[in-house]
Formats: C-alpha cells, sequence, structure tokens
C-alpha cells in the first residue's frame, strides 16, 4: 500500500542524493584538477628558471671567449659561470625526477 506521497518522498530522497554524490564527485574532480595544476605550475617555474640559467650561462661563455677582459673581471665571471651551471644541474635533475614520478 504505497500512497502517492510515499513515492514522492522515494523520488525525492534519491534525487536529492543523486545530486548530493554528483556535487561531491564534482568538487572532488575539481580539487583534484587544482593539486595538479599547482605541480605543472611549479615545474613550470623551474623551466623557466632553466631557461634564465641557460641564457646566463651562453652569456658568460661568450664573455670567456671574447678574451679582452681584466683577469678579476674574468674571475667572477668563471664563478658567476660555474654557480649558474651547478644550478643549471640541480634543477635538470629535479626536473627529470619530477618527470619520472608524473
Amino acid at each position: 500500500m504505497n500512497s502517492p506521497f510515499r513515492k514522492l518522498v522515494r523520488i525525492a530522497v534519491v534525487l536529492l542524493a543523486a545530486v548530493l554524490l554528483f556535487n561531491f564527485f564534482g568538487y572532488y574532480m575539481i580539487h583534484l584538477s587544482s593539486k595538479q595544476n599547482e605541480k605543472m605550475v611549479k615545474l613550470v617555474n623551474i623551466s623557466g628558471q632553466q631557461q634564465t640559467l641557460c641564457q646566463l650561462i651562453t652569456k658568460n661563455v661568450m664573455l670567456l671567449t671574447k678574451g679582452s677582459l681584466p683577469e678579476p673581471e674574468s674571475v667572477a665571471i668563471r664563478e658567476q659561470l660555474r654557480s649558474a651551471t651547478d644550478s643549471f644541474i640541480s634543477g635538470n635533475q629535479l626536473l627529470c625526477d619530477k618527470i619520472k614520478i608524473v
């Protein structure tokens, strides 16, 4: 003996449960997507730093191959070049590790 009111209540409860489930799964998917985007932004920042370091290394090599620099300035450029290459290598290793994880 199902009255029409009971049927309507059941339908309303089922619809409410479906809406809540879709809402939860929608939130969950957006949350996962935003976490992935945060990770991707970090990787893009690192790759941008790598590009800057590459330009700095190129500039320093060009200055050193020119050969007409005073000795103290040449030593400073070599130290800057050493530091930039070390940073470049460590950033490259970090990116390779992150890409292997992804």
